[in-house]
């Protein structure tokens, strides 16, 4: 009986023991999740599921619990298509993604982009006559190829009204380099643009998610000189929204 009494007393000492240590650490820096049990993370909902979740996996047989503050990285593939909803094929991207959470700044993602976009040249700028020697374009296809890098963050404010710890929201923001072959005049044209998405996805998994993107893109692009061209009769701007699906997952 006595030994039972010193056995629970040492359990109970080691617990309060490790809740001490992790409120004089949350003083200092929020310790690493991974180091914690899901009692804890449960016990301190403020500090770890503000913008992160406790989720269950049945795994054969049996069920898991997994901490998505633990992800570092995330893969993902998307496919963009317009958001005029009486063509949504007058413009298409297909995108490829990887991003890696900054461990020094929570919830903070960088990440590298690579993306293939084609299109109508209507659905992808306004025409503008006095620009290229007069070149119309309405009615041509245009190929961009885009690399960018971008800073993201990942949280939960309309995912929360959905009532479900498995939605999660991502902003991102990307400095591109684009590529464009201009259907027009055939010439390959160059620059920087900027990319800005809203992300809506759902973890079905442990690793694996899915969801909606909105898109915003915008890049300001010019040829090579033709003997003494200025620059605004070899540029090129193109602004366009695009509607995307999502799938990837974290590891």
């Amino acid at each position: 009986m006595i030994k039972t009494i010193i056995a629970l007393a040492s359990l109970s000492l080691c617990a309060f023991s490790q809740q001490t240590e992790l409120e004089r650490q949350r003083l200092f820096k929020t310790p690493d999740p991974a180091s914690l049990g899901p009692g804890l993370i449960n016990e301190n909902k403020e500090v770890f599921l503000y913008n992160e979740s406790l989720l269950e996996e049945e795994k054969a047989g049996y069920s898991e619990t997994f901490y998505t503050g633990t992800d570092r990285n995330r893969f993902s593939l998307g496919y963009h298509f317009s958001v005029n909803y009486q063509d949504f094929t007058e413009l298409s991207s297909l995108e490829i993604l990887f991003s890696r959470e900054l461990k020094t700044f929570t919830e903070t993602w960088i990440s590298l982009l690579l993306k293939r976009t084609t299109g109508k040249y209507e659905a992808l700028a306004e025409e503008i006559e006095s620009s290229n020697n007069s070149v119309l374009r309405n009615g041509t296809d245009q190929t961009f190829t885009t690399v960018g890098f971008g800073v993201g963050y990942r949280f939960k404010a309309l995912a929360r009204s959905l009532e479900s710890s498995r939605f999660f929201e991502t902003v991102d923001a990307f400095l591109t380099y684009n590529s464009h072959i201009d259907g027009a005049d055939s010439e390959t044209y160059q620059g920087f643009g900027l990319q800005t998405d809203y992300g809506l996805h759902y973890r079905s998994a442990e690793s694996f998610f899915y969801g909606t993107k909105l898109s915003y893109n915008i890049s300001s692009l010019a040829r090579s000189a033709k003997d003494e061209e200025k620059l605004e009769d070899r540029s090129l701007v193109f602004g366009w929204l695009s509607l995307g699906f999502e799938m990837g997952y974290y590891y």
